[in-house]
C-alpha cells in the first residue's frame, strides 16, 4: 500500500512537471534510467525554424533581415521559393508567429521566406493542379508532387535532404540556365556550402524538378525522378532551447548517458550535440570514433537489425528483435552519442542493443514509426505537442510540453521520491 501511495504521489508530481504518466510504473523506472535516448527537434531545439541561409546558381546569401529589392526580382530565387510553396503540405497562418502555429516548422519557415519574397503560397500552390503527391518521410528524406504546370505539361517537383536531391539530379539552374552537374560543382556543394550550412547548426532542404512525359494516373512520381535539375538548398535555424545544456549535464552527473539520434545529417546532429553538451565542445571526426554515426554506417557495423520467433507458451509466437552482431554493437557503444540521417528503425535497433548490454532506456518520440521504439523502451517519452496518436498510445510517459528538461526533471524527483 506504501508503494502504490508513493507511486500516486510521483504521478500527480510528474504531471505539473510536464509528465503525463500512462504506466504507473514508470515512475519507478525513470529513476533507474541510464540512458536516453533523444530526439532534436523540438525536443532539444525551439522547433521554431527561420530561413537564415539561400543557395541558388552558384550564390550563398545569408538572408537574416536581409531580403532586398534585388532578390525580389530574382527569376531563378523566385522559381526556387514557388516550387518549395507548391511542394508542401503546410497551411500557415501568417497572423500568428510560427512558433504558435501546428504543422511541420520546416515548411512553415520556407513559406514564410517565400511569402516576405513576395511569393504567395494560396496564389501559386492550386490544388486543381497538383495531379499527385508523395509526402515526406523519414525512410525516404524527400517529399515528391506532380504538378500540371501548363495543360499540356507536367513537372516532378522534389524537396529534401540535398545528398538525396542532388542524386537525382543532372542538371544545376544558374541565372535562368541549366548547366550539367560536375564533380568540381558536386564537391562544392557537399564541402562548402552543406558544410557552412552545418557549422551554423541549420537544417539544409534541397529542391530540384524535372519536366514529366508519359505519367499516368495513380503512377508512382519516383519512375520519373532522374536527369532533374537541382535549383538550391535553404538553411534553416532552429535554435537550442536554453535551459537543454544544463539539463544534459544534470543527466551526465547523474550516470546517465544522453545520446541523439536525428533525421539530419550527421554535421548538423554533432554541432548541436555540442552546444547542448552532449558531445565535447573541441570533439572532431578522426578514424576509429564512432561518437558520430549517420543511420546507415550505423546499421552496416553491427548487423542492422533482425527478428526471430520466441515461443511464449500455449503455441503462442511472437517475433522479437535483436542485434545482428551484439559484439560490434558493444564496441560501439561506450563512443555513440550521435547518430544522424536515421530512419525509424535504427532506433528500435540502438534500444535493443542497449537493453541487451543491461541498461534501463528512455526513448522520446513523435511520429508513427517511432512506436514501435517507444513500446520496447523501458520508458516510451511521447511528444504530446506534436506527437501523433499512435506515438501516445506506445508511451509510457506524454511530454505535456515536448522538452528534454522536463524528462530529466522526472528523473530527478522519482529519484528523490
Amino acid at each position: 500500500m506504501a508503494v502504490t501511495i508513493a507511486l500516486a504521489y510521483s504521478v500527480e508530481k510528474m504531471r505539473q512537471l510536464n509528465n503525463l504518466v500512462r504506466d504507473m510504473s514508470a515512475c519507478e523506472t525513470m529513476g533507474n534510467a541510464t540512458d536516453i535516448c533523444s530526439d532534436k527537434t523540438g525536443t532539444l531545439t525551439e522547433n521554431s525554424m527561420t530561413v537564415i541561409d539561400i543557395y541558388y546558381g552558384d550564390n550563398f546569401i545569408p538572408v537574416v533581415n536581409n531580403i532586398n529589392d534585388r532578390m525580389k526580382k530574382d527569376a531563378d530565387l523566385l522559381e526556387l521559393c514557388t516550387i518549395a510553396s507548391i511542394n508542401s503540405t503546410a497551411t500557415p497562418d501568417f497572423s500568428k508567429s510560427l512558433r504558435d502555429q501546428t504543422g511541420n516548422k520546416t515548411e512553415l519557415a520556407i513559406l514564410e521566406f517565400s511569402k516576405n519574397l513576395g511569393v504567395d503560397y494560396g496564389r501559386v500552390r492550386q490544388l486543381e493542379k497538383i495531379v499527385q503527391m508523395v509526402p515526406f518521410s523519414s525512410e525516404r528524406k524527400k517529399m515528391l508532387t506532380i504538378f500540371q504546370e501548363t495543360p499540356t505539361s507536367q513537372v516532378l517537383y522534389m524537396k529534401g535532404a540535398p545528398e538525396i536531391v542532388v542524386e537525382h539530379c543532372a542538371y544545376y539552374k544558374k541565372d535562368g540556365k541549366k548547366y550539367a552537374i560536375e564533380k568540381q560543382w558536386k564537391d562544392n556543394l557537399e564541402n562548402n556550402i552543406l558544410r557552412m550550412i552545418g557549422e551554423k547548426k541549420a537544417r539544409a532542404i534541397a529542391v530540384a524538378k524535372v519536366e514529366v512525359t508519359g505519367y499516368k494516373e495513380g503512377e508512382d512520381p519516383a519512375n520519373y525522378e532522374r536527369d532533374m535539375t537541382f535549383l538550391g538548398v535553404f538553411g534553416i535555424m532552429d535554435p537550442v532551447r536554453q535551459d537543454v545544456p544544463p539539463a544534459v549535464a544534470i543527466a551526465q552527473k547523474a550516470g546517465i548517458t544522453v545520446r541523439m539520434v536525428t533525421g539530419d545529417n550527421t554535421q548538423i546532429g554533432a554541432a548541436i550535440a555540442k552546444e547542448c553538451g552532449i558531445l565535447r565542445k573541441d570533439w572532431t571526426p578522426k578514424e576509429d570514433d564512432y561518437s558520430v554515426m549517420d543511420g546507415k554506417t550505423f546499421r552496416e557495423k553491427v548487423k542492422d537489425l533482425q527478428w526471430r520467433e520466441e515461443d511464449r507458451g500455449n503455441g503462442k509466437k511472437v517475433k522479437v528483435p535483436y542485434v545482428g552482431d551484439m559484439l560490434a554493437f558493444q564496441r560501439i557503444e561506450p563512443q555513440l552519442k550521435v547518430i544522424g540521417r536515421c530512419q525509424p528503425t535504427d532506433k528500435l535497433l540502438l534500444v535493443t542493443g542497449l537493453q541487451n548490454m543491461g541498461k534501463v532506456v528512455a526513448v522520446t518520440g513523435d511520429g508513427a514509426n517511432d512506436a514501435p521504439a517507444l513500446k520496447k523502451a523501458d520508458v516510451g517519452l511521447g511528444m504530446g505537442k506534436t506527437g501523433t496518436d499512435i506515438c501516445k498510445d506506445a508511451s509510457k510517459i506524454v511530454l505535456l510540453d515536448d522538452n528534454f528538461t522536463s524528462i530529466v526533471t522526472a528523473v530527478k524527483f522519482v529519484s528523490i521520491v
